[in-house]
């Protein structure tokens, strides 16, 4: 499914290779606000998600459905 990344302040959210936002290390990508995504997992906390070729972790919250 394709979805689209919000950010409540029209900034960027990031793309993480691991379930954490405890460290800068796990950082893949910044995607800006309403950048579409492919989904590939949802999850409560966070989802798997593919961007620009990425594979990687986002914060549920930032994702919106089309």
């Amino acid at each position: 499914a394709t979805m689209t990344v919000v950010h409540p302040w029209g900034s960027f959210v990031t793309l993480r290779s691991s379930t954490t936002t405890d460290t800068n290390k796990n950082i893949l990508a910044r995607m800006p606000h309403g950048s579409q995504v492919e989904l590939l997992e949802w999850g409560f906390w966070y989802s798997l998600i593919r961007y620009n070729g990425i594979t990687g972790y986002i914060v549920t919250k930032y994702l919106q459905s089309d």
